[in-house]
């Protein structure tokens, strides 16, 4: 017997047969399909369409053992595990690892399951097609000695190089698309990242014989890309996900986005402002600033490609070119962890919070 429901019977739902059981099945009915389709975990759903919880396969053996065969399993505990349809991928594999499910429901706000889905299956789903450029090109000047022989995007930081962990956190976010712009020491990323096809994704790179800033290599791509790109300085490490900075960037009818971090300042000394004519106008006693900083993370609409020139080029003349065209330029706040990794006192920093799992 399966009572997993069909298409035609749940409407817009499209969830796969065997991830999805109506409440009305009976303990020994749901351990017979679970058995049959050999899935450890499935959704149950009230009137064909309105998500009622996951129920997993343990429940319904221990729930038979228990002399409950023919309890309906919308009476059983339930899990209220869902995420909203348009969760990122790594919001996914958080879930699943959160969870221990290999079975993701996604749910609307107004409590339907829109689809049950393979852990597999969903993150395949969520994929990005857009493309993202790295720029991993500079000298790493600040950290000498200790970027006289690598790039600094190749600095180690737990176990793999920074460049390495800035991809992952990528491909986290659904990311299989990438431009790496290189150009100090640019074999041994080349070297170690090669055309990505081992891992499943595609990796080119933006060979700089000259140093283009942190826009210049965007030039390239002026005639290869038609979705918008998300641009990632080659020495920032952040959690945020970029999905969000994505569909923020399209709600917005933006043609570059800025990702922005909040930080304070708190200043040891009391601050003094002076007038025109010499007199105190104000004093205050150790006062803390609030002000956003520029986190090195954008998107970019295709067509400002064609704003930026080919020569050494910084992201905020692309702004300032942006604007002056008329084009929409917006600010995405991120309170998400953030840390750039310029300086030693920095990289000291986010390998301390590596090891304190805020990374």
């Amino acid at each position: 017997m399966d009572k997993a429901i069909s298409r035609e019977a749940a409407g817009s739902v499209s969830p796969a047969k065997a991830l999805v059981l109506p409440s009305t099945t009976l303990a020994r009915e749901a351990r017979e399909h679970f058995h049959e389709v050999g899935t450890g975990a499935a959704a149950v759903v009230e009137d064909a369409r309105h998500f009622s919880g996951v129920l997993l396969r343990s429940e319904v053996d221990e729930a038979v053992a228990n002399g409950a065969a023919s309890k309906p399993i919308g009476a059983l505990g339930l899990r209220k595990y869902s995420l909203l349809p348009d969760a990122s991928p790594l919001a996914i594999r958080r879930f699943c690892q959160k969870h221990g499910l290999d079975l993701v429901p996604f749910v609307d706000e107004m409590g339907f399951l829109r689809e049950a889905a393979s852990r597999e299956e969903a993150y395949r789903r969520h994929t990005q097609e857009n493309a993202v450029v790295i720029m991993a090109g500079g000298r790493g000047m600040r950290l000498r000695p200790m970027t006289e022989n690598r790039p600094k995007p190749m600095l180690p930081l737990g176990d793999g190089p920074l460049l390495e962990h800035i991809v992952d956190h990528l491909v986290d976010c659904g990311f299989y698309r990438f431009h790496i712009a290189v150009h100090y020491l640019k074999e041994q990323i080349i070297e170690h990242f090669g055309d990505g096809n081992g891992r499943g994704l595609s990796i080119s790179y933006l060979i700089e014989e000259t140093p283009l800033g942190t826009a210049g290599a965007l030039s390239r791509l002026a005639d290869r890309e038609n979705l918008p790109l998300i641009v990632n300085n080659g020495d920032v490490i952040t959690t945020q996900p970029m999905g969000e900075v994505l569909r923020f960037h399209r709600d917005q009818k933006a043609q570059l986005t800025v990702l922005c971090k909040a930080e304070r300042h708190d200043i040891s000394y009391g601050v003094v402002e002076v007038n025109e004519s010499g007199e105190l106008a104000s004093i205050s006693e150790k006062p803390s600033l609030n002000y956003l900083i520029n986190t090195g993370i954008y998107v970019v609409d295709p067509e400002v490609l064609k704003l930026v020139p080919a020569r050494e080029c910084y992201m905020t003349e692309v702004i300032r070119a942006v604007r002056a065209a008329g084009g929409r330029v917006v600010v995405f706040e991120t309170k998400e962890y953030w840390r750039d990794v310029g300086t030693f006192d920095s990289y000291a920093r986010v390998i301390r919070d590596m090891r304190a799992g805020l990374v």
